[in-house]
C-alpha cells in the first residue's frame, strides 16, 4: 500500500505520456492485492483441515503474483524516470 501511495505522490511530476501504463500496472497491483488478501482469509480459515495445504498453496501463488506486479509498476516507474530525464536534457 505504500508503494501505490508513493506512485500516487511520484504521478504528476512524471511525464504525461506514462500516466496510463503506470496506472494499468497500479490496477493490476491493486486487483492481485485484493486476491492475495483473500487467499490469506481463506487459508486462515481452513488451518487444521485437509484443505489447509491447498488454500496455502493458493496463498503463495498469490504472493508470488503480487510480487512480480510490484517489480512491474517499480520498472515501469523507472522508465518513466529515464524519459523525464531524457525529455529534460538539452539535445
Amino acid at each position: 500500500r505504500t508503494l501505490l501511495a508513493t506512485v500516487d505522490e511520484t504521478l504528476p511530476m512524471l511525464p504525461a505520456s506514462t500516466h496510463r501504463e503506470i496506472e494499468m500496472a497500479q490496477k493490476l497491483l491493486n486487483s492481485d492485492l485484493a486476491e492475495l488478501i483473500n487467499k490469506m482469509k481463506l487459508a486462515q480459515q481452513y488451518v487444521m483441515t485437509s484443505l489447509q495445504q491447498e488454500y496455502k498453496k493458493q496463498m503463495l501463488t498469490a504472493a508470488h503474483a503480487l510480487a512480480v506486479d510490484a517489480k512491474n509498476l517499480l520498472d515501469v516507474i523507472d522508465q518513466a524516470r529515464l524519459k523525464m530525464i531524457s525529455q529534460s536534457r538539452p539535445h
